[in-house]
């Protein structure tokens, strides 16, 4: 029987969206601070009438333009959180994202300010705002990985290899177990198809987190890009457990299942896929494809990556 191995295409495979590296985890270089502002010329309201999100009254503002809190008078007292919350909750993301924005002004330090602008700004498409707040978050929480957990998560999105690394690197030295963060780096490893760095980064993540079914995704996505074909099989296999419910990685299964010469288990892969996202236009060819195939000795088509 021909093997299919070469036949199926990387452009069948789905990257999870959006490691054990083999080196120790080296700090970032310096870079300038990123917009924590200065009140020049405005009083801050009193403490009774600020939301108190953790804030820490005690940090010194850096100098810059602040590109996170928006600009206001303070002819009135206002909680902007609560009038956040409140416009929130009928809807107004827009409106609760520019009050959370005062908020962030009137308290640059605010935790719940910056979270909450992060959150809002990413719901409403503003991913530059929303990584500027969780840059401005972890600078707060000097030791907390979170943030920068979160901002690393976006840069990716953002298919800004550089900084994610940069964030992620961060994140590592303040938890050294953020399977997390591996997971991260593996991911921007593979954007550049360096796949034997992507292959250790999702490894490291998978070992320190067992149930971790986007790390064993993507694990398996890059060795199928290694040709490592029966490791990808059993990877992506214990995704599928972890993530029934999610139609890429049933398709992956499926697309290491025909490099195999495993077909009838590769169409119930693919079958599946399908059932659970009906317009996944991947899986659907994938499956037409294989329909079409008379027998397992029959060459597959030619398709472009």
């Amino acid at each position: 029987m021909r093997l299919l191995a070469l036949a199926v295409p990387f452009a069948a495979l789905t990257l999870a969206g959006c490691s054990r590296n083999a080196t120790v985890p080296t700090p970032r270089a310096e870079r300038p601070p990123r917009s924590v502002p200065a009140p020049v010329a405005v009083a801050l309201p009193s403490p009774d009438t600020v939301h108190d999100g953790g804030m820490d009254f005690d940090v010194e503002p850096v100098p810059g333009p602040d590109v996170v809190g928006l600009a206001h008078d303070h002819r009135s007292r206002v909680d902007h959180l609560a009038r956040s919350a409140e416009l929130r909750g009928v809807g107004d993301l827009e409106g609760a994202l520019t009050e959370c924005r005062r908020a962030a002004f009137d308290a640059p330090g605010d935790e719940d300010a910056l979270r909450q602008t992060a959150t809002l700004a990413r719901l409403t498409g503003k991913l530059d705002l929303a990584i500027e707040s969780l840059s401005r978050l972890g600078r707060v929480r000097s030791e907390d990985p979170l943030p920068l957990i979160q901002e690393a998560r976006l840069l990716v999105a953002k298919h800004d290899d550089e900084g994610a690394l940069e964030v992620a690197q961060e994140a590592l030295l303040r938890d050294d177990q953020s399977a997390e963060a591996y997971h991260l780096q593996g991911q921007v490893y593979l954007h550049r198809r360096q796949i034997k760095d992507a292959i250790q980064a999702f490894l490291t993540a998978v070992d320190l987190d067992p149930n971790h079914g986007y790390a064993m995704n993507n694990l398996g996505f890059a060795y199928l890009l290694a040709n490592e074909n029966d490791k990808a099989v059993d990877m992506l296999a214990r995704a599928s457990e972890l993530l029934p419910q999610v139609a890429y990685v049933a398709n992956n299964l499926g697309v290491a299942l025909e490099r195999v010469g495993k077909v009838d288990e590769a169409k119930l892969a693919y079958a599946r896929a399908t059932s659970l996202s009906p317009k996944y236009v991947k899986a659907q060819l994938n499956a037409r494809r294989l329909r079409n195939v008379a027998s397992a000795s029959d060459p597959l088509p030619e398709m472009d990556e």
